[in-house]
């Protein structure tokens, strides 16, 4: 008799067997052996179908679009993720490639997932922007591994899509912050600023930045370039100050070889340098009346000469001024172009002096310190009241760049964690009225200023930190501070580390 093949026996065969065994405890024993199978078939028929649920639940949870692909490059599955993002149900891709689904959109996702099948490895953190079905604009991340039939064999290719549009834009938020962290401030003019900056980046206009000597200018230059669409090519930039007439002429636009003595090989110039991207000019006030006109020409038709040469050639440039002078009264005096200054003037930012945001001081003040504290090794965590005071009544002829420089001469001589009034330069102290119209304080400074640091030998000891000391002072000097400061002995910014120190308030 032949053998029945196993894969075509049902239960009721089987039993239809069993029954035809005459022995009967043979029989029974086998009926017994077939429900005990049967049982253990159907507990791991439900553990195989739970396991599998879980595994789909899973698959579905999961955030980033999953797809699944044939060797052939048809789709074999996909999760909700992948659903949500292209739209449709898993009906409508199963079986096809992605180029009948995505079209022209699928290069990509086909190209990572035929290197995954060429390489038999991983293809990670492969960025794409493109289209979805519906023509939403979105950046993408990819990532490929091979589905393995074997040691060193594959099935297909598992393809993870990461939506990076959202993270995208935060990273580019980011990037513009941290291009405008130099102009730090709250204050309406400093938020209008960064307005324009965001506005103007993607314009290929001409600006003009204007402002008092300090205000950051050239930062503000910084930001229009580094948050555009030439953010990827150079930015060149030329003080117009700091050249004689002959020289910035060749420094702009170049010259030819022999052109003038000295000149014993071709130049390209600055203008050559800046192809694709931003031509920075600062002073532009301070422009030769010769070369003015040189650069209206550049500016009207993009078109410029080196130094002896009458061959025109072409830049696309992005041109940005500064200048710290009254431009219109230049036109008046004749030493300024008119038409150039329309030219450049075709959108201005103004720049307001420190004097006039004065509540952005304490946020410099504190962005200068991190920053003199990396530069210089310090560990200074904290601006005294007299200290920030100072700083805020302080008009700042020199703007934000003097200020930068107060900071890092206090950081410079402050060898503690606090920046204290006696840290900042002579002429702040000097130009203080608060403190110059305060006895007390007056006094006090005069002091701090005149004793030396005490030395470590026995002579310092009555000087050392004593908390019944400090209360008995200043309960003596009726909780003065520059008073109680005197009695002890020591300087007033002293006893208010001496006071946090014993946990002791003021009054």
């Amino acid at each position: 008799m032949k053998t029945p093949d196993p894969n075509q026996l049902n239960i009721a065969d089987v039993l239809k067997r069993i029954d035809e065994v005459r022995d009967k405890d043979l029989q029974c024993i086998l009926r017994t052996t077939l429900e005990t199978a049967q049982q253990k078939l159907q507990k791991s028929t439900n553990e195989l179908y739970r396991l599998r649920l879980n595994l789909e639940n899973s698959f579905n949870s999961i955030p980033d679009a999953i797809v699944t692909v044939a060797e052939d490059m048809s789709i074999l599955s996909a999760n909700s993720a992948f659903l949500s993002l292209y739209g449709g149900i898993l009906a409508d891709y199963k079986g096809r490639t992605l180029e009948q689904c995505f079209g022209l959109n699928a290069g990509p996702y086909n190209s990572v997932i035929r290197q995954t099948l060429e390489l038999g490895r991983l293809t990670s953190h492969f960025r794409v922007n493109t289209k979805t079905p519906d023509g939403k604009e979105c950046k993408l991340e990819l990532n490929a591994a091979p589905l393995r039939t074997g040691e060193h064999s594959f099935g297909g290719v598992v393809l993870v899509i990461k939506d990076m549009t959202r993270l995208a834009v935060l990273e580019q938020q980011l990037e513009d912050r941290r291009l405008l962290n130099n102009m730090v401030g709250q204050s309406d003019s400093m938020k209008r600023v960064a307005t324009l900056v965001h506005s103007l980046s993607d314009i290929a206009t001409t600006v003009l930045i204007t402002g008092e000597s300090g205000t950051g200018k050239e930062l503000i230059a910084d930001a229009l370039h580094y948050t555009g669409v030439r953010a990827d090519k150079r930015i060149v930039k030329v003080n117009c100050a700091a050249l004689s007439e002959s020289l910035l002429e060749s420094e702009l636009f170049g010259h030819v070889r022999g052109a003038f003595t000295g000149a014993s090989r071709d130049s390209e110039g600055r203008v050559a340098a800046a192809e694709g991207g931003t031509l920075f000019l600062d002073e532009i006030g301070d422009l030769p009346l010769s070369i003015q006109l040189k650069l209206l020409r550049f500016l009207e038709y993009k078109e410029y000469e080196r130094v002896g040469s009458s061959k025109p050639r072409k830049a696309d440039v992005r041109v940005v001024t500064a200048t710290n002078a009254d431009l219109v009264q230049k036109v008046k005096d004749g030493s300024f172009r008119k038409d150039l200054y329309y030219r450049l003037n075709v959108f201005q930012i103004e720049l307001p002096p420190l004097r006039e945001r004065r509540e952005d001081i304490p946020l410099l003040a504190e962005s200068f310190m991190n920053t003199f504290n990396n530069e210089l090794g310090r560990s200074i965590k904290a601006i005294s009241p007299e200290f920030m005071d100072a700083l805020v009544k302080y008009d700042w002829p020199g703007n934000v760049r003097e200020l930068r420089h107060c900071i890092e001469y206090a950081a410079i001589l402050c060898l503690d964690e606090v920046l204290q009034f006696i840290h900042l330069p002579q002429n702040l102290r000097n130009n203080f009225n608060y403190f110059c119209d305060n006895s007390d304080i007056k006094q006090e400074v005069r002091h701090e200023a005149a004793t030396p640091v005490a030395s470590s030998g026995p002579s310092s000891k009555r000087h050392a930190f004593d908390k019944q000391k400090v209360l008995e002072a200043l309960e003596q000097a009726e909780w003065k501070k520059a008073r109680a400061a005197r009695i002890l002995g020591i300087s007033r910014p002293t006893l208010y580390r001496w006071m946090n120190r014993a946990g002791i308030a003021g009054e």
